[in-house]
């Protein structure tokens, strides 16, 4: 049977609540510095429309294109106001079929990117909707194909793009965004085929 002294219970007591403090100090730091500002939601998936701004490129394509989109928040600033830091990968597929089912012309757009973005949050911590803008760069794969009467043309082009943003994200998880996307333009024949456009998407973080 161990026995314990008064005093040797009081220091107990005393390490015991110095370490408690020691635990617990630095999540109410942060919680008075404003680190729960940010809704603890790192990744985030979003699915929408996208429209191009070339309007020769929409009569090729048409405008009905499906976009999908992921993120994930590396790192906030633990402000107030907090400001995200994310990597982001986007993609879409467009395929557009004209002319006569025996000799039908074939149009195609994709792109693959990549890159690091930041979003600016409006709001305090305690409001339900939290409104931000952002922008972002990163390395993009623009692919474009045209089958037409005269022969096929193939071309890609890899590189530097950029984005802006605008949208909203609910503390539940659920968000929407549009965004304006300048992409590389790739040559089919003596022509540049421009994919920079507008996307329109929404999604849920978790």
């Amino acid at each position: 049977m161990i026995v314990v002294s008064r005093q040797g219970a009081a220091a107990l007591a005393a390490v015991s609540a110095g370490l408690t403090a020691a635990v617990l100090a630095p999540g109410a730091a942060a919680q008075a510095q404003g680190y729960d500002t940010y809704p603890v939601r790192p990744f985030t998936v979003k699915v929408g429309g996208y429209l191009p701004s070339s309007h020769s490129t929409r009569q090729d394509l048409g405008i009905n294109w499906y976009d999908f989109g992921a993120t994930y928040d590396f790192r906030t600033t633990g402000n107030k106001l907090p400001s995200a830091y994310s990597v982001y990968v986007d993609y879409f597929n467009r395929s557009k079929y004209t002319g006569p089912s025996g000799g039908r012309l074939r149009s195609q757009g994709k792109v693959f990117d990549i890159g690091l973005s930041d979003r600016y949050y409006f709001e305090p911590k305690l409001a339900a909707l939290q409104p931000f803008v952002g922008a972002g760069f990163g390395i993009y794969d623009v692919r474009a194909y045209r089958n037409t009467a005269a022969g096929n043309a193939n071309q890609y082009k890899t590189g530097i793009g950029a984005k802006i943003m605008t949208g909203a994200e609910l503390r539940s998880g659920l968000m929407g965004e549009v965004e304006y996307t300048l992409m590389p333009e790739p040559r089919l024949v003596a022509n540049r085929i421009n994919l920079s456009g507008y996307r329109i998407r929404f999604g849920y973080k978790f």
